[in-house]
């Protein structure tokens, strides 16, 4: 009985302890877990970190590479190898050539290894010195810092070329340098150089337009620049910007400083399609033309014509019984487009009415002439027309109707007095479209006024170069304002000094431009290489800001150079 009674005794202790074991696991689990979300939040409240970021750039192990500066070397894989695991980044426009090859060549990144492998078809020019740009191409793996001035240079001949050229890229219309352009080397030889070809050497303008040839042999070259925005290493003189130095470039004495403007190509509209009238002619053009000229055939026809945008309109008149049979284009360029008027086959017709699309010509800026400006050409029958002073009638002959020889717009001159009110009374049947149809109504039209003293003005004198052998100077002047045109004007002039005054402009900020136009035909002109002949010089200048019912005058030094042309 005692041996039972100790028995049940034992199994109650172990019960009770294994309750005990159970429930002090369970407490011990529950802790962990609050211990561990502790930790947790105060690791999220200080993050250890590994140190200070890396700003450190991959850096070249020079005895782990293909051997820099070798003659007598044309390499069918070129390998660098760094200090830590790299990445290629834009290779195909960081990393360049110079000169170019003509073959085919990949660019890889193997860990800590850059290898560049290059086709069996590839055509190494003998004895020529070759650098590889690598620019900002290769970078750490992590940061993307980059190893910046890497270089390979290499000779299939017995030396490398040691001679450099530098110099700067500008644009032509603001003066400011131009970043990324494609500059050329061509050697100068006997026959015309072959610039649609590869060139012998090429470079690219960094930010501040510099550029800068390295390893160059003893040669004279002709140097081009370009926005090669097709990335063929050529200029495409139709489309893109170019510019080039005006004389040949010694690599071993080159000029003191060597500056390339980049100017626009010519606009050189293409003919799109072409309709007729019995007396018109409506040809649509690629692009609006800078200027055109026009013969017709026979050319005893008379003519007019008016550019709207894109679109050419040719009206001609001729004695009964004769018919025009064709008529020549010539735009920009020295070619003549030809239209066989047989050959037209689409027609077109005029507005069947005529309609004035403004005339918001303020009175300040009436100088240029009070505009109208339709939506097809108009003929005028002056008769019908009173123009009016406060009320008045203005004698005939002190104002003058002239039209706009490239639009569809007409011109009132007159002795303008900016204290007066003035109105322009248009009769019935005053103006006619080709149609035959004439306004119906009379139009009652008033030139808008300001008050003067709401306005200033501007007095530019210009001083040109005395010593300057210049009989005759000629240029196109603007005054800018927002980026448009407030004023423009072209002069000529024999004196050392020419000045111009603008009155009635609105307060604010202006510059002002000056172009020098050389053959005085009051347009600009870009350049021609197959000519060699440079852009019109367009200078830029600042003005001090216009205040209201002020006078401001401004000296300004042009910047004549001898030979620009």
């Amino acid at each position: 009985m005692d041996n039972l009674e100790s028995l049940l005794q034992i199994k109650r202790m172990l019960k009770v302890n294994a309750y005990k074991i159970v429930l002090a696991s369970v407490w011990l689990i529950i802790g962990l877990g609050m211990y561990a979300l502790l930790m947790s939040g105060c690791a999220n409240r200080g993050v250890i970190h590994g140190g200070p970021r890396d700003t450190v750039p991959p850096v070249l192990i020079v005895e782990r590479s293909t051997p820099n500066r070798q003659v007598h070397f044309r390499p069918q894989e070129i390998i660098l190898y760094f200090d830590e695991w790299i990445q290629l980044h834009n290779p195909t426009k960081e990393i360049f050539i110079t000169p170019p090859l003509q073959g085919r060549y990949v660019v890889k990144a193997h860990g800590k290894r850059v290898v560049m492998t290059f086709s069996e078809e590839t055509q190494w020019r003998d004895r020529t010195t070759y650098l590889i740009h690598f620019g900002r191409a290769i970078r750490d793996l992590h940061e993307g810092n980059p190893a910046d001035s890497i270089l390979y240079v290499f000779s299939t001949g017995a030396h490398i070329d040691s001679l450099q050229l530098y110099g700067r890229i500008v644009d032509v219309e603001t003066n400011a340098p131009v970043e990324g352009a494609t500059v050329l080397l061509y050697a100068v030889r006997k026959d015309s150089p072959a610039v649609r070809d590869l060139p012998d050497y090429m470079a690219f303008s960094n930010r501040d337009g510099m550029f800068d040839f390295q390893y160059l042999r003893d040669d004279s070259f002709h140097l081009l620049a370009v926005v090669d925005n097709n990335r063929n290493y050529r200029v495409d003189f139709e489309v893109e910007r170019h510019g080039f130095y005006p004389h040949p470039v010694a690599s071993s004495k080159p000029p003191d400083s060597l500056e390339v403007v980049l100017f626009p190509p010519p606009q050189n509209p293409r003919v799109l399609r072409t309709m007729k009238t019995n007396t018109a002619l409506k040809v649509e053009l690629s692009t609006p033309p800078e200027r055109v000229s026009i013969q017709l055939d026979p050319p005893t026809f008379s003519f007019r014509y008016a550019v709207i945008q894109d679109t050419l309109y040719i009206i001609w008149h001729a004695d009964a019984g004769q018919e025009l049979e064709r008529v020549y284009l010539r735009f920009t360029g020295r070619q003549w487009h030809t239209i066989e008027l047989g050959e037209v086959r689409r027609t077109f017709q005029w507005p069947r009415d005529v309609r004035l699309l403004g005339s918001e010509t303020l009175l300040t800026e009436a100088e240029k002439g009070w505009l109208l400006a339709f939506n097809q050409p108009v003929s005028w029958d002056t008769a019908r027309i009173d123009l009016l002073e406060d009320g008045r009638a203005i004698s005939s002959d002190k104002w003058t109707l002239e039209q706009d020889s490239a639009s569809w717009r007409w011109k009132i001159h007159c002795p303008w007095q900016h204290t007066r009110r003035y109105q322009c009374i248009v009769s019935p049947g005053a103006w006619q479209g080709p149609s035959g149809r004439a306004n119906p109504d009379t139009v009652d039209l008033t030139l808008p006024t300001v008050d003067a003293r709401e306005l200033g003005s501007y007095i530019i004198r210009m001083h040109f170069n005395k010593d300057r052998d210049a009989s005759v100077r000629a240029g196109i002047v603007r005054l800018i304002r927002d980026e448009d045109i407030a004023r423009e004007m072209c002069y000529t002039t024999r004196d050392s000094v020419w000045q111009v005054e603008w009155k009635y402009l609105s307060p604010g900020n202006y510059h002002f431009i000056h172009i020098e136009d050389i053959d005085a035909d009051c347009l600009w002109d870009t350049g021609d290489w197959q000519r060699r002949v440079q852009p019109e010089r367009i200078e830029r200048h600042s003005l001090p800001p216009l205040r209201a019912n002020w006078e401001t005058v401004v000296d300004i030094y042009t910047d004549e150079r001898e030979g620009s042309r």
